[in-house]
């Protein structure tokens, strides 16, 4: 290889295909290109900073500014834009996943000798019950499909979202949330619901089949802290208050059963979605509100540049109950 800038940057685009490998080896060999700066250009593409990332890796920003720079080089064009914050170009994102697919691989390469690491494992956030509904089916069709698939269910604050899917703590998130992360986050919807209205079997408003605002002017809501309450909450408040005397609400640091056993023994509502139904709380019982808008979309939302083999087996699930990404589908709830 000679040290003219043109001969590297076109010898590199050319790739493995376009030249032997082991002269593609002694690129590598030269310190061009490197595992270290791949990893940092995938968390500064993921944190959109270059501060942020050097402080995750635990590295010096000009560190990573320098060898990322020097990627780009090598390369022949920019893999990030830095007019409007830090950015991939289209070139970059090309080039990027490549690059996460390259180390997804070298990952299990590490961990094939070893039991400590576990990549048979998916990290999936749920915002609602999983015991039936349109949910529980696909979950369970992903297990017959990829039986040997560890399923570690998460629930995930909308505020933390974005930023677990970034790190890969969470491989993939079911959620009516879809992160603000153009680029980085990808997401795709799958299937709507209606919420539910949650009173006491004793309440004056259980004789009703269906509850309307006026019915709910000035009554006390009881939200979770956690999960998917608050979102629900929030969507519904301006159409209660229209005109209405304004509900009250209080927050809750507990679980769904604790928050459904408070409902009964407070006298209380709460705004849930139909799978809380399968949590059979003693005195409790769930009507539909008529004339709000109930309706909740749910998303796929993930990591451009997580290319785990379970992350892309339950995509695959995705599409197989869903079919190719043209919308959500009917509501098949009961």
């Amino acid at each position: 290889m000679t040290t003219n800038g043109n001969t590297d940057s076109e010898s590199l685009r050319s790739g493995p295909r376009g030249r032997n490998q082991t002269e593609f080896r002694r690129y590598l060999v030269s310190g061009r290109l490197s595992l270290v700066t791949l990893a940092e250009a995938l968390t500064v593409a993921e944190m959109h900073s270059f501060r942020k990332a050097a402080s995750m890796l635990g590295v010096m920003p000009s560190a990573v500014s320098t060898r990322i720079s020097g990627l780009e080089d090598s390369l022949g064009y920019r893999l990030f834009d830095r007019q409007h914050g830090v950015r991939p170009t289209l070139q970059g994102h090309v080039f990027l996943d490549f690059a996460e697919r390259a180390l997804s691989l070298i990952a299990q390469a590490v961990a094939t000798g070893g039991s400590a690491y576990r990549t048979n494992a998916l990290h999936i956030a749920l915002q609602s019950a999983t015991t039936s509904g349109t949910q529980a089916r696909l979950l369970e069709q992903f297990s017959l499909s990829s039986p040997d698939v560890f399923l570690i269910p998460e629930e995930v604050s909308p505020a933390d979202l974005a930023g677990n899917l970034r790190r890969r703590r969470l491989d993939i998130a079911l959620t009516p949330w879809v992160p603000d992360e153009r680029g980085v986050i990808l997401s795709r919807p799958l299937w709507h619901e209606d919420m539910l209205v949650a009173l006491s079997d004793q309440d004056a408003l259980a004789a009703r089949a269906t509850l309307t605002r006026e019915d709910l002017a000035g009554r006390t809501f009881l939200v979770r802290a956690e999960g998917i309450g608050p979102s629900l909450m929030e969507r519904l408040l301006p159409w209660l208050t229209e005109g209405l005397r304004a509900p009250m609400v209080e927050e809750l640091h507990a679980g769904r059963d604790t928050l459904l056993l408070s409902v009964a023994r407070n006298r209380a509502l709460a705004l849930v979605m139909p799978g809380a139904r399968d949590l059979r709380a003693p005195g409790v019982i769930f009507r539909p509100l008529r004339g709000g808008p109930t309706m909740i979309t749910f998303h796929a939302a993930w990591s451009r540049y997580n290319n785990s083999p379970t992350l892309r087996a339950f995509l695959k699930t995705v599409k197989t109950v869903f079919g190719p990404d043209r919308g959500f589908v009917p509501n098949t709830e009961s």
